[in-house]
């Protein structure tokens, strides 16, 4: 079955399908973790940390992949200047 679906590499993965990926896992844990609160697997505490660790993760990740495409996006439009 693995040759029919290989696994990326990490180097294969675009930067959207890593920012739907970190909105995902966001989303399920939105969606489990009450559950988990009220069955005293975790903590509301806990849970709540852990949501805004990721959605920090996210906001940082989507800043840093407009910053790269805007400095490719001058880098290119320098080269074809000749500059």
């Amino acid at each position: 079955m693995s040759d029919l679906f290989p696994s990326p590499s990490p180097d294969d993965i675009r930067a959207l399908d890593k920012v739907n990926e970190i909105k995902r896992e966001i989303a399920v844990r939105q969606r489990v973790y009450p559950r988990w609160v009220s069955q005293h697997k975790i903590t509301e505490r806990l849970a709540d940390y852990r949501i805004i660790v990721l959605q920090a993760i996210l906001r940082d990740y989507q800043k840093d992949t407009l910053n790269q495409g805007e400095s490719n996006g001058n880098e290119e439009k320098r080269d074809e200047e000749g500059n």
